[in-house]
C-alpha cells in the first residue's frame, strides 16, 4: 500500500474510532465504497486498536459522536480523576500504616531497650561486688603476709643473727656463717614446717645471698631483682607476684618447680633502728595461698576468677572448673599441670570448645577486659555488659582492675548467655511483637500497592508520541526506561524518560545531546534512535531500540571470564562504534562492562551494541555541561587525565576505557582494586595498571596483552592513537584466533537458563 493510501486509511480509521456500531459501519461503507483493500486496512486498524492504544501526537483527533464503549478524552480524564483521588486515600492509608507501625515498634524498642539496661545495670553491680570483694580478700592476705614477715624480721634475736650473719659474710668467715644460719633456721622452724613453705632467704644491702634455705647458698640479686633490693634498702616490704623461677636471682639454678609468691620486710642494724643490714624473705606456693584466694567467687556455675601480670599471663588458678578442663583438654596447658603461669589471656578470634582453630600466634592481643584494666593505672575497675571472647573464644561479660602497687591485676567474668538468662525471653516476646507487625504493614502495603499499580495502568496511559507504554524494564542515572509498541507498526521500541527529579535546565540539555549525538551515529554496533519529543506535561523522552540481551558486566556475572577469541570479537565491534563516533569528533567518556549490550542482531549472535552516549562530549567543544565540577563516568574505567584535568580529554581516552573492559573480560577483575575513589584515583594518577596476563591463570596471546597494557598507559601518548589503530591489530588478533558463529550458538546453549535470569534483569539503556 502507497504512502497516500496509508494516510486515507488511517484518516478513516481516525474517524471510525470516534463513533460505534451501525454509525461505524455506514463511515467505513461511505469512505471506501468498493475499494476492498482500503477496507480491510481499516478493518485491520480497528480489530487491532484497543483503549489502551496511544495514538501519535502529531495525527489530527476527529471529534465526532461520543462512543460508550470507548472512553473518549473527556472521560478517560475523568477515570485518571477518580483514579487520582483513590491513590491519594490509599496514600493516606500508607502513611496511618506507617504511623501505625513506627509507633509501635518505637514504644517495643523503648521498653526492650530500658529493661536490657537495667539488666545490665544489675550484672555490672553483681561483678563490681564480686571483683571487690576478691581484691579486699587479696590485700588483706598481702597485708597479714607481710606483717607476719615483718614481725620476724625485728624479733631481736633473729635481728641480731642477722646483723652476725652480716659481719661474717663480710669477713668472709664461712665457718661462722654457717653456724649461725643453722641457729636462725631452727628460730624460723615454724614458718619452714608451712605446707606452703618454699624457702627462706637473707640478703645484704649488695644483694648477695648470706643465709637461709640452703639451696639459695652463694646467689645473688640481679638487675631484674632490683627493684625489690631498693624497697629493702629503704627500709620497705615487698610483695613479689607468683612466678615460676626466681627471675631477679642469679648464680644458681632455679629450685622453684611450682609457682611461688615472694614477700620480704627490712632488717635494721641492732643497736641502730635506721639503718638496714639486709633483709629477710619468704617464699610460698602459690596454688596453696594465692590461689586459694580466687576459689571462692562461686557466684554463678560459669563465674571466673583470676589474677593476671602485665604481660596478660595468668598468675593464680582460674578458678573456674569447667574451663580449668577446657584449657587441659584443648592442650592449652599439660593435664596434670596447673593454670597459673602456664597460659596467656589472650583472644582466640573464635570459640575454642565448639572447634574453633586459633590461627594466631602467643603473640596476639589479650582479651578486651584484660587489655583495657592493664592501660588503665588509676586502679580503677573496668566493666563489660556488652559482651566479648575470653581466653577460651566463650562470649563472657567482665570486670577487671589493675593494681599498680601490687604489680598484678584481677578480673572477675560469666557467661554472656548466663548473664542476660532473663532477657532471653523479653527478646523472643519483642521479636514476635515486631515480626507481626511488619507482616501486617507489608501485606496492607502489597494491597495498596496493587491499586497504585492498577491506578499506574490508567494514569500513565498518557501519548508518548506513536508508543505506548507496557512496562518499567530499567532505571538509571539521568531517566527510566520503559518497553513500548508503536502504535501502527507494532514495533517493539525502548522509551527513556527524563527522571522528574532531575528537570533542570543541565540534566534537560543533557539528555536532548544525547539523543542528538546519537542520532548522527549509523554504525550498526552504534544503539538506533527512533524518534524524540516532550509528554503533555514537558516529560522529555526517547524511543530507540529495544534490545533482549545481557550487558558485558552480566557475561561475566553468568560465565566467568572469558577467552581470547571471544575478546578479540567483541572488542572488534567495540571499536568499531567508536571509530565512526571519533570521526564525527565525538567521545564516549563512559565506556565500561555495562553500557555494551551483548544480543542477537539480525541472525547473528554475540551483537555488541554500544549504549549511553548521554555523557558523550564533542571533542572541539570546550564546554562541560557539568558546571560543579564533578567528573563525569565510571571510576573503575576512567583515564587518568579525565581526574587530573591536566591534559586535554579526546578519543584515546575512550581507548583507555576499552583496555579496562579488555581487562575485565580476560580476567574477571578491573586493572585497579580500591575500594573507596580516593584510594582509586590515587591509583589511577600514580601507579601504572598491572598486564592482564598477571591477573589470569588463563594464557593471553601477547600481542593481546601488549595492545591491552598500551590502551592502559597513563600516558596517552603511549596509546593507540585511535580507534583505526586498534582495529588493525585486532583483524590480525581475529585471524589467528577466530570466534564463530557457531562458537556464540554454543555458548548460548550451553548457558540457556543464566541467560534467562540475567535477560529478565537486563534493560536495553
Amino acid at each position: 500500500m502507497t504512502d497516500n493510501r496509508q494516510k486515507q486509511a488511517m484518516n478513516i480509521f481516525l474517524r471510525a474510532t470516534e463513533v460505534e456500531g451501525s454509525q461505524r459501519t455506514q463511515l467505513i461503507q461511505d469512505e471506501c465504497g468498493t475499494d476492498t483493500e482500503l477496507r480491510k486496512e481499516v478493518e485491520s486498524l480497528l480489530r487491532h486498536h484497543t483503549t489502551k492504544t496511544l495514538l501519535a501526537e502529531e495525527l489530527p483527533t476527529i471529534t465526532a459522536a461520543r462512543s460508550s464503549k470507548f472512553p473518549n478524552r473527556e472521560k478517560r480524564k475523568t477515570i485518571m480523576r477518580q483514579a487520582s483521588a483513590g491513590l491519594k486515600r490509599r496514600q493516606l492509608a500508607l502513611i496511618s500504616v506507617g504511623i501505625m507501625v513506627l509507633v509501635v515498634i518505637g514504644t517495643a524498642t523503648w521498653a526492650f531497650t530500658r529493661v536490657r539496661d537495667s539488666l545490665r545495670q544489675s550484672v555490672r553491680r553483681q561483678l563490681e561486688t564480686v571483683l571487690d570483694a576478691e581484691i579486699e580478700a587479696l590485700e588483706l592476705w598481702i597485708d597479714l603476709q607481710q606483717a607476719d614477715v615483718a614481725a620476724w624480721a625485728n624479733d631481736p634475736e633473729i635481728r641480731g643473727l642477722i646483723n652476725q650473719l652480716d659481719e661474717a659474710h663480710r669477713s668472709n668467715d664461712q665457718a661462722r656463717t654457717a653456724q649461725l644460719n643453722e641457729q636462725l633456721m631452727s628460730l624460723l622452724v615454724t614458718v619452714t614446717n608451712d605446707d606452703a613453705f618454699q624457702g627462706i632467704a637473707v640478703v645484704n644491702r649488695d644483694g648477695d645471698f648470706i643465709g637461709g634455705s640452703s639451696q639459695w647458698t652463694g646467689a645473688k640479686i640481679n638487675s631484674a631483682g632490683e627493684p625489690y633490693l631498693n624497697k629493702l634498702n629503704n627500709g620497705k616490704g615487698f610483695f613479689a607476684i607468683p612466678s615460676l623461677k626466681r627471675r631477679f636471682v642469679v648464680g644458681i639454678p632455679s629450685p622453684v618447680h611450682n609457682p611461688s609468691v615472694a614477700l620480704g620486710a627490712p632488717v635494721f642494724r641492732a643497736e641502730n633502728d635506721d639503718e638496714v643490714v639486709g633483709g629477710l624473705c619468704f617464699g610460698f606456693d602459690a596454688d596453696e595461698e594465692f590461689a586459694r584466694i580466687f576459689s571462692v567467687a562461686d557466684f554463678d556455675n560459669s563465674g571466673d576468677t583470676y589474677a593476671f601480670a602485665s604481660d596478660a599471663l595468668v598468675i593464680s588458678n582460674i578458678s573456674n572448673t569447667t574451663n580449668q578442663r577446657w584449657v587441659r583438654e584443648l592442650g592449652l596447658i599439660d593435664q596434670d599441670g596447673q593454670t597459673a603461669l602456664s597460659f596467656y589471656i589472650r583472644d582466640p578470634g573464635g570459640n575454642l570448645t565448639e572447634g574453633y582453630v586459633a590461627r594466631v600466634s602467643a603473640e596476639q592481643r589479650p582479651t578486651r577486659i584484660v587489655e583495657f584494666a592493664v592501660n588503665n593505672l588509676e586502679n580503677r575497675t573496668v566493666t563489660n555488659v556488652k559482651g566479648y571472647r575470653n581466653y577460651l573464644g566463650i562470649e563472657v561479660v567482665g570486670a577487671a582492675r589493675w593494681i599498680d602497687q601490687l604489680g598484678l591485676g584481677v578480673a572477675t567474668e560469666m557467661s554472656l548467655q548466663s548473664a542476660f538468662e532473663p532477657l532471653r525471653y523479653v527478646t523472643s516476646a519483642f521479636l514476635f511483637l515486631i515480626i507481626s507487625v511488619v507482616a501486617l504493614a507489608i501485606g496492607l502495603m502489597a494491597s495498596a500497592l496493587s491499586l497504585i499499580r492498577l491506578n499506574n495502568r490508567v494514569g500513565k496511559a498518557e501519548r508518548l508520541g506513536a508508543y505506548e507504554l507496557q512496562e518499567l524494564i530499567g532505571q538509571g542515572g539521568m531517566g527510566r526506561v520503559y518497553k513500548a509498541t508503536h502504535a501502527f507498526l507494532k514495533r517493539i521500541a525502548a522509551i527513556k524518560l527524563l527522571d522528574e527529579m532531575q528537570t533542570d535546565t543541565e540534566h534537560i540539555a543533557r539528555f536532548e545531546r544525547e539523543v542528538q549525538l546519537t542520532c548522527t551515529l549509523t554504525h550498526p554496533n552504534t544503539i538506533q534512535i527512533y524518534d524524540y519529543g516532550r509528554t503533555d506535561s514537558n516529560v522529555f523522552y526517547y524511543a530507540m531500540e529495544y534490545l533482549p540481551g545481557i550487558t558485558l558486566e552480566q557475561l561475566i556475572t553468568v560465565s566467568g571470564n572469558i577467552g581470547p577469541a571471544r575478546t578479540v570479537h567483541l572488542l572488534s565491534q567495540v571499536c568499531s562504534s567508536l571509530r565512526e563516533a571519533h570521526y564525527l569528533g565525538l567521545i564516549h567518556r563512559d565506556i565500561k562492562p555495562a553500557n555494551l549490550m551483548l544480543c542477537n542482531r539480525g541472525g547473528i549472535a554475540d551483537f555488541v551494541k554500544v549504549l549511553d552516549f548521554g555523557i558523550a562530549k564533542q571533542i572541539s567543544s570546550e564546554q562541560e555541561l557539568t558546571h560543579d565540577n564533578s567528573i563525569v563516568g565510571t571510576p573503575h574505567y576512567i583515564a587518568p587525565e579525565r581526574i587530573s584535568g591536566d591534559l586535554v580529554v579526546d578519543a584515546r581516552s575512550d581507548l583507555y576505557s576499552v583496555g579496562c573492559v579488555a581487562f575485565f573480560l580476560l580476567t574477571g577483575k578491573t586493572p585497579f582494586d580500591a575500594s573507596k575513589p580516593v584510594q582509586l584515583f590515587y591509583q589511577l594518577l600514580n601507579e601504572q595498571a598491572p598486564r592482564a596476563s598477571t591477573r589470569t591463570e588463563q594464557p593471553i596471546p601477547t600481542a593481546l596483552d601488549d595492545l591491552i597494557d598500551r590502551c592502559l598507559q597513563q600516558d596517552p601518548d603511549q596509546r593507540p592513537q585511535n580507534a583505526e589503530e586498534m582495529l588493525e591489530i585486532l583483524d590480525a588478533l581475529a585471524n589467528e584466533y577466530p570466534w564463530s558463529q557457531a562458537d556464540a550458538i554454543g555458548w548460548q546453549e550451553e548457558f540457556a537458563s543464566e541467560l534467562s535470569d540475567q535477560m529478565d534483569e537486563s534493560s536495553s539503556a
